[in-house]
């Protein structure tokens, strides 16, 4: 079996919900349906609009998120403002292409502004919020550092657009460091994981390789 030791956060959070559901989806590669509905199909869309109107290549919100207008019309009047910007770095977080042989960490992020001494990271969801969020504030800091390494402070949002609800993580280029090395203490747990448990819970049911589904899990 070859080991795939290439991670983002949203691998890393399938590890911690399920080492096993992480076995089949990357280590073995097995297949999975493609998204053609329900909330993960929704929120792909929702992004892409996002990104077309921040890019002037749409004129208009849908009305269901027409509240969201003067907020993107803002973000565009930044010099730099850079939307679903795809970042990728080797294992010394020296950036590289998103392609390249090397690479070890990726990420997208929906929109980054830069000024003088200050990057802004803002993450669209359409899900609720969870307290882990977080911790994808801080990779995503890591990761503005690791190229911008002269910004002084990084600030990161998460929009949650359905509640209009709004959380903010703020980090200092002083602080990167002992961050960037904890993400690393446990992003190496994942990759020296040998056995991949199954972790059962309620969200088996909606678990692509769950028994009654005809998958490879015990559950």
């Amino acid at each position: 079996m070859e080991r795939e030791e290439t991670w983002s956060y949203s691998r890393y959070g399938l590890w911690k919900q399920c080492p096993k559901k992480y076995k089949f989806a990357v280590i073995d590669g097995l297949p999975q349906p493609r998204l053609t509905e329900g909330p993960a199909f929704r929120g792909i869309g929702i992004h892409g609009m996002f990104e077309k109107y921040l890019l002037g290549k749409t004129p208009e919100l849908s009305a269901e998120f027409d509240y969201y207008t003067s907020f993107l019309d803002e973000m565009k009047g930044h010099k730099f403002m850079f939307p679903e910007i795809k970042l990728a770095f080797n294992r010394e977080w020296e950036p590289c292409k998103w392609d390249a042989d090397d690479r070890w960490f990726r990420c997208i992020l929906d929109a980054l502004i830069l000024e003088e001494k200050t990057a802004t990271i803002y993450d669209w969801k359409t899900g609720k919020e969870y307290p882990d969020h977080v911790n994808q504030r801080e990779v995503y800091a890591v990761a503005v550092n690791a190229v911008y390494p002269d910004i002084q402070n990084i600030d990161c949002y998460h929009v949650y657009l359905d509640s209009k609800a709004i959380t903010k993580s703020c980090f200092h280029k002083d602080q990167i460091a002992g961050i960037r090395e904890s993400w690393e203490s446990k992003v190496q747990m994942m990759f020296d994981d040998q056995w991949y448990p199954a972790n059962p819970s309620w969200l088996c049911r909606y678990c692509h390789f769950r028994k009654d589904n005809g998958g490879p899990c015990e559950f």
